[in-house]
């Protein structure tokens, strides 16, 4: 489902930049969360391929991040 959201929606494109793709699995140096942890593992993966709500929850907040990212955001 949250695949679908990310391929209709478009994001898919600003997603396949190196340097979000390398923030993203946590293979920058510096993560710049609070947590430090990468962002896949705030992720709840099952729930966003079964629940058509989580999936939009979780899409808007890759949308978002995406946004912060690029500076369009914050």
């Amino acid at each position: 489902m949250l695949f679908y959201l990310v391929l209709r929606s478009g994001l898919w494109r600003s997603l396949l930049e190196l340097e979000k793709v390398r923030y993203f699995f946590g293979w920058t140096p510096r993560l710049y969360l609070s947590s430090g942890r990468p962002l896949w593992r705030s992720v709840p993966w099952v729930a966003a391929m079964v629940s058509p709500r989580r999936a939009r929850e979780i899409h808007a907040w890759l949308e978002y991040r995406v946004k912060l990212f690029d500076g369009k955001a914050g």
